[in-house]
């Protein structure tokens, strides 16, 4: 049994502190709700036409919003555990079940004299327990919101349904067997003497629910808009069966249309702030991923650079490898440059030491490129012609480390693909590839045909 999170108190109604703007909602329903009341007031004695589809309709409406808002608060008392929900869910469950017996017990709308065994006095005092049922389940909401969680909440939760149902079948046994033990009410469709007292008795109940809301603060959401179905609620009552002289005047109609209204509140505002609660999580969570996913971009890229450095260690033995190839190459045409300036061939020493040239130029590039590395920026890969590639390469390994001539045959690389890469590792695979291919490539007797045979493939 968990506690109440920070979590929860931006969702659930019953624990949503009721904001300002909450609260002059509230406040125009019930000032609007006055308004209409003082007007209908003085016609409430005004007898309209019997409109007998309007019992069950009306019924049947308050029947189904009762019921979706009583699984609602059932809902949320299941995941807060708090004792003042499992209250007013019962509540509501209340007010949806006795308004079943209250119907079918209704004089002259499915029988003479109503359904289930019915006497002239048991819909009136149905809707004396219906109405006084309801505002003692508010009550003990109020009086059990700072109460501990409940310990198991689902058999709580039955528990309630059952005793709510027991209730009502209670209540409708005694207003019909037991109709005899209840003093008379109704007399046909008017009042007698008593009635005024029993209304009373039950508008006080609602009064008091009312008052004790009020004083119980700071307010929820939920407690704001209780307060405005109990404002409704005594409009009710007021109109229905203390202002109005009998079934189907003004009074009657009306004192209905505002039942309607207390009935429909906590169910419009339970949908109403749900969703805009669902929507508060889903833009707050979205806000949380886009937080989440930089920050994971920024330690994926700390992480790569970190491993970057890591390397580097190992990238050193490497550099020796990479900066000793150009360093090689520019030893061979610096050598095969002064023997062709011996031999008086100036054109292919000025060549080989061009070459020369080019190779102190790839050796700063692999330095450049190792600093690029520890950068956090890769080489820069691009599409290279293999061909100049291996030309390249094969011009080296023709000319030799010891001066000697190479001798190589044609190389037949016109088709030869074009291949993605870095263009100095390419360059350099190839060159490794053909020196180490050359010292069986070296000088031959004349005549002598070489015993073996090799092929180049480009390192793509």
């Amino acid at each position: 049994m968990a506690a109440e999170s920070p979590a929860d108190r931006s969702v659930f109604l019953s624990t949503l502190s009721a904001s300002r703007t909450e609260r002059r909602r509230a406040w125009a329903v019930v000032l609007v709700s006055i308004a209409v009341f003082l007007a209908a007031a003085p016609f409430a004695r005004t007898r309209l036409v019997e409109v007998w589809a309007f019992i069950p309709s009306y019924q049947s409406a308050l029947l189904v919003i009762d019921l979706i808002t009583a699984i609602l608060l059932f809902a949320q008392f299941l995941i807060l555990h708090s004792p003042a929900l499992l209250v007013i869910a019962a509540g509501y469950q209340f007010s949806a079940l006795i308004s079943v017996p209250h119907t079918l017990s209704f004089p002259r709308l499915f029988a003479p004299e109503g359904l289930i065994g019915a006497g002239p006095q048991t819909t009136a005092w149905l809707y004396m327990i219906w109405h006084a049922g309801f505002p003692l389940a508010v009550i003990g909401y109020a009086l059990l919101r700072d109460a501990r969680p409940v310990r198991r909440p689902r058999m709580a939760a039955a528990a309630a349904a059952g005793v709510v149902l027991a209730i009502v079948c209670g209540s409708t046994l005694l207003a019909t067997a037991g109709h005899s033990l209840l003093p008379a009410i109704m007399r046909g469709d008017g009042y007698t003497p008593l009635l005024p007292v029993v209304i009373g008795v039950v508008w006080s109940i609602s009064l008091c629910a009312l008052l004790v809301l009020w004083k119980r603060r700071p307010h929820s959401v939920l407690d704001v808009w209780l307060m405005v179905v109990m404002c409704a609620w005594l409009l009710d009552i007021a109109l229905s069966a203390i202002l109005n002289a009998g079934r189907f005047d003004l009074g009657f109609y009306a004192g209905r249309v505002y039942g309607l209204l207390a009935a429909s509140l906590v169910l419009l505002v339970l949908l109403i702030e749900t969703g805009a609660a669902y929507a508060r999580l889903a833009r707050s969570f979205e806000a949380e991923s886009d937080d989440r996913n930089r920050q994971l971009r920024e330690l994926q890229s700390e992480l790569i650079h970190v491993s970057r450095l890591t390397e580097l260690g190992q990238m050193v033995s490497a550099l020796a490898h990479e900066v000793n190839q150009p360093l090689t190459a520019i030893n061979s045409y610096l050598r095969a440059g002064l023997r062709l300036i011996q031999a008086e061939d100036s054109t292919q020493a000025v060549e080989a030491f061009q070459k020369a040239a080019d190779q102190v130029t790839r050796a700063g590039q692999v330095i450049q490129r190792l600093r690029q590395f520890v950068k956090k920026d890769q080489g820069h890969r691009a599409v290279e012609d293999i061909r100049r590639t291996i030309e390249e390469a094969a011009t080296l390994a023709m000319l030799g480390p010891e001066g000697r001539q190479v001798r190589c045959g044609p190389l037949d690389i016109q088709q030869a693909p074009l291949c993605a890469g870095v263009p100095k590792n390419l360059d350099q695979t190839d060159e490794s590839h053909f020196r180490g291919i050359g010292l069986p490539m070296k000088h031959r007797l004349p005549g002598e045909q070489p015993t073996d045979r090799y092929s180049v493939e480009p390192p793509c």
